[in-house]
């Protein structure tokens, strides 16, 4: 007798998040799919910023448990939490980063959700937050936009001042602030940016630079355009020693290498070694060598453009996915790279795809409206514990889109 094969479950499952969502989005909606500007998932609830300005904050299911009305005067372009989901980072097209703490009151402190605010004066479109923020008494977060400078935030014994990290290699389009291996943090405390050349990593402990990965020139359907186009996306995985960067039509898998005494960290990835430097030169400073390197493990073309990616751990990820492990991919299939809409725009696909570039699952969403957008309008959080190991984590990966 043949033994009948068994069908392997699909590789993700999807529900529209209800709750507050339809009616929050319905209400200042201009045109579908365009009030939502940007999406970040912390460890207690999610944000949800909108092209109004406003942040609502949701639980897992979409309920809203609180909303800071107009929070900016223009949208809302990215948010960050830190790790232990108390304080959220919001940027604006307003020039301003605010700081809110939604939860301070929780055990009797009347300052609860109190909101500072730093001013920029140029368009902000990036923000990125210490993971330990809630802990060092340095509150430090990184932004940049539109003024080309990466600026970082930090409190002194004099208060606190912004230190400029680099400046003139044109706007600020996206920035990542790794998670630390352990509660306690990482060896290293790397900062990943990217501008118009392509996506910096650098040290904040140390004050160096770490690496800088050459910007996409070409690669899957979207090639050199589509990397113009669409917003770079930075994900930074559990442990913070690896980063993916999305851009255009390519993803890159990049592995950080401690060095010297930070090289005792354990750094849980085999080598690839196959592998090349793939476009990455190192950091050095004048006191040496800096405490880590960075090495593009993997080079994946995608059809259409990416906006957004994840990793998928290896105990839920297609038994084809082998011993690299797999990526979620969120990407806009023949998209008009001009902003063309009645350029005949695709519903966005998830894909699930190993890092032997090979496509696992595939599936289009049901998107209301997806013909109206862009690939920028799109965006894909993970919902990832920052200290689990990303290849053993237990039970379900949740991703939103």
């Amino acid at each position: 007798e043949e033994e009948e094969e068994e069908e392997e479950e699909p590789s993700l499952k999807y529900q529209r998040l209800g709750g507050s969502v339809p009616s929050l989005l319905d209400a200042g909606e201009r045109w579908l799919g365009m009030t939502a500007s940007a999406l970040a998932v912390g460890e207690k609830v999610l944000a949800l910023g909108t092209l109004e300005g406003s942040v609502h904050l949701l639980d897992t299911s979409g309920n809203e448990v609180k909303r800071y009305e107009a929070l900016h005067s223009a949208a809302v372009t990215d948010l960050a939490w830190d790790g232990a989901g108390e304080v959220l980072a919001t940027a604006s097209d307003d020039g301003s980063v605010c700081l809110v703490s939604p939860f301070a009151g929780d055990e009797g402190d009347d300052k609860s959700g109190a909101v500072v605010r730093v001013e920029y004066h140029r368009p902000v479109k990036a923000v990125a937050i210490d993971p330990l923020y809630s802990r060092r008494s340095s509150r430090q977060f990184v932004a940049g936009g539109l003024a080309g400078q990466l600026i970082l935030h930090a409190k002194g014994w004099l208060g606190a001042r912004d230190h400029v990290l680099h400046a003139g290699e044109g706007p600020v389009l996206g920035a990542a602030w790794a998670p630390p291996a352990s509660p306690n943090g990482n060896p290293v405390d790397l900062v990943a940016w990217a501008n118009d050349r392509g996506v910096k990593v650098y040290d904040v402990g140390s004050q160096q630079r770490v690496a800088f990965v050459e910007r996409p020139r070409g690669g899957g359907s979207g090639g050199g355009g589509a990397a113009a186009a669409v917003r770079p996306v930075l994900h930074w995985m559990p442990g913070g020693l690896e980063l993916v960067i999305g851009w255009g039509g390519v993803v890159k898998v990049c592995r950080v290498r401690p060095t010297g005494a930070a090289a005792a960290a354990d750094l849980q990835a085999p080598r690839n070694p196959k592998s090349g430097r793939g476009g990455v030169s190192q950091g050095t400073t004048a006191g040496g060598l800096a405490r880590a390197s960075v090495e593009v493990v993997a080079t994946l073309g995608v059809e259409g453009a990416v906006c957004g990616v994840a990793r998928m751990p290896r105990a839920v990820a297609p038994s084809g996915a082998g011993e690299g492990g797999a990526l979620v991919v969120l990407a806009c299939p023949n998209l008009s790279m001009d902003n063309d809409v009645d350029a005949g725009a695709a519903r966005p696909e998830v894909r699930v795809v190993s890092l032997r570039n090979e496509e696992l699952a595939s599936d289009a969403l049901s998107v209301r409206g997806y013909v109206a957008c862009r690939a920028p309008d799109y965006k894909l959080v993970a919902a990832v514990d920052a200290h689990s190991d990303c290849d053993n984590i237990g039970g379900e990966a949740l991703y939103y889109v």
